[in-house]
């Protein structure tokens, strides 16, 4: 009985090495198969500053960032191979954060020598035009009118802070008489919803996002564009130089032409286009 249980036991023992062997042998190699399948974490990471400005960048239903600019630079940032990361804000807190180095960079920029100060400048990436609009019934009123004239008749104009409108619009905006006629707001929505309070005559929006907040807010054909175009300007990314390296600047740049090249901007923004 000795002889049989300790022969018995000498094969069940080389079993069990064996089985502990194969599986050591099978961790490892599954480790090594998630070490080839799990890509290193990329070396140009970056935090988009971004406020809401349908259909630019919103947020979906299901709490995603999107819209056309993200869109955009997604792609870009794909070429590039940087990291994205998003920072929700007003464009003016997002100003004073990228000043300081705390969001990277913020979409939608235009350039300007007191901005050059504190940030670096991708290239133009796509078009931004800026429109008058007065509601729909004021239209044939206001037809004649542009910028000059409605601030010299006293109306109201509403407009976005830290925007650029254009040299000529932004010399008008400085004078001191017309302060009492221009009303900011934070977020245009805001200047959309006063428009058909009738607590401004008019306002500066840009055409896309005019017309995607009148469709999101159920008040389309109440608006009315003028036919003067404020200002029709490429717009670029615009950069922290505190905590962006010039380098990033131009990765993302080859990025932004890759996307511009092979049409992808095109098709992006063909998807957002209004009849």
């Amino acid at each position: 009985m000795k002889l049989t249980t300790a022969s018995s036991f000498i094969p069940t023992v080389l079993l069990v090495l064996l089985l502990s062997a194969c599986a050591e042998d099978t961790g490892q190699q599954q480790e090594a198969v998630k070490a080839e399948r799990s890509p290193e974490p990329p070396d140009c990471q970056l935090t988009m500053g971004w406020d809401p400005w349908e259909p630019y960048q919103y947020v979906t239903p299901t709490g995603e960032v999107a819209g056309l600019d993200v869109e955009l630079i997604e792609a870009a940032a794909h070429h590039a191979g940087c990291a994205l990361t998003f920072e929700q804000h007003d464009f003016v807190t997002l100003l004073n954060k990228l000043r300081n180095g705390e969001v990277d960079f913020v979409p939608g920029a235009t350039r300007t020598e007191a901005r050059e100060t504190f940030a670096w400048f991708s290239i133009p990436y796509r078009e931004e035009v800026f429109t008058l609009f007065v509601r729909s019934e004021d239209k044939e009123l206001y037809a004649d009118d542009d910028l000059e004239s409605l601030l010299k008749n006293r109306r109201r104009v509403g407009f976005t802070e830290g925007f650029m409108y254009g040299e000529e619009a932004e010399a008008l905006m400085a004078e001191p008489d017309y302060q009492n006629r221009l009303v900011s707001a934070r977020i245009g929505d805001l200047n959309l919803l006063r428009l058909i309070e009738h607590d401004i005559d008019a306002l500066i929006e840009d055409n896309f996002v005019a017309a995607s907040v009148q469709r999101r807010l159920g008040i389309s054909n109440r608006v009315a564009a003028l036919d003067q175009v404020l200002q029709s300007a490429n717009v670029r990314l615009m950069f922290s130089r505190d905590s962006v390296d010039e380098d990033t600047v131009e990765r993302m740049n080859e990025g932004l032409k890759r996307v511009i090249e092979d049409g992808t901007r095109e098709r992006i923004i063909s998807r957002y286009k209004t009849d």
